[in-house]
């Protein structure tokens, strides 16, 4: 039964560590306001990915494909929605330029993680592929489906870390009293970039 989990783990590795929307999204708000106001957002993405994982295990992914029009129109709305997102991050200001409480109020909070990441067909279409890779959640066995869910939101949630991460590392060219404003413009013209390569890798 091991052997059924590993190419499974395999897949979410690669696809949780890949910079997609959210990971981007994760380290770039990391970047922007740091670790500590960012973590409300990185619950919130935690909570949309179980959901989507739990929903896709019960067959809510493959609902999406039979409708691709309900794809579409959830892809829509993640698009305008991460392009909320990068002007949100665009427009912030490094810690030289406004206080604490200012910059608080202008990070994307718990709710945005959980749009996000409900509102993105890629997700759903990524569950499909990491469950795919076994015949763990066809074998209607309660527990090795709760088994396949929890090391996906495992992986999830480490590489979502590892993201976040990454944004702390960046978080002084971000903050750089010169350049830092064209840093999170050029960051956030990327999260759009890539939104829009996943709408077009969807189609």
């Amino acid at each position: 039964m091991l052997s059924n989990f590993i190419p499974m783990a395999i897949t979410a590795l690669l696809l949780f560590g890949s910079p997609g929307p959210a990971p981007l999204t994760l380290a770039t708000t990391s970047a922007s306001f740091g670790i500590k106001k960012t973590l409300p957002f990185f619950y919130g993405i935690l909570i949309g990915t179980l959901i989507i994982a739990i929903g896709s295990a019960y067959g809510l992914a493959l609902l999406l494909a039979q409708h691709p029009s309900l794809s579409s129109v959830m892809l829509m709305f993640s698009m305008f929605y991460l392009l909320y997102l990068a002007v949100k991050i665009a427009k912030s200001s490094t810690a030289t330029e406004s206080n604490i409480s200012q910059k608080i109020a202008s990070a994307p909070g718990f709710k945005n993680g959980v749009i996000l990441y409900l509102l993105n067909p890629k997700a759903y279409a990524g569950f499909v592929a990491i469950f795919s890779q076994s015949q763990i959640i066809e074998t209607d066995n309660s527990y090795l489906t709760l088994v396949a869910i929890t090391i996906c939101f495992l992986i999830a949630t480490a590489m979502d870390l590892v993201w976040l991460a990454i944004g702390k590392l960046l978080q002084p060219i971000f903050n750089h009293q010169k350049w830092g404003r064209w840093i999170r413009y050029l960051f956030s013209l990327l999260l759009v970039t890539v939104v829009a390569y996943s709408a077009l890798s969807i189609k």
